[in-house]
């Protein structure tokens, strides 16, 4: 999902979605969500995570996981976030 063209701060991010559900990336994966870029061409995949927070679907590239936005927060070494990734 991309920003409206005209608010500035947007260009050349994008936040992942899948339905009405918002993703992040979170500290708690080990790495620092404000480092973090999605390659234009990554192929992005929907899965399930039973293991995580009683069952939800993450998004996954081959260099992270992205959780739910609603989920961020809950894990050991959570807090640190990112939403709108830059694209590279």
């Amino acid at each position: 999902m991309y920003a409206n063209p005209a608010v500035e701060a947007g260009h050349g991010r994008v936040a992942l979605q899948s339905g009405p559900i918002v993703y992040c990336v979170e500290s708690a994966d080990d790495l620092d969500p404000q480092q973090v870029a999605l390659p234009v061409q990554s192929a992005l995949k929907l899965q399930s995570a039973p293991e995580l927070f009683g069952g939800v679907n993450v998004i996954t590239t081959g260099e992270f996981t992205a959780i739910p936005f609603y989920c961020q927060d809950n894990r050991p070494g959570g807090g640190s976030i990112q939403v709108c990734l830059p694209e590279r």
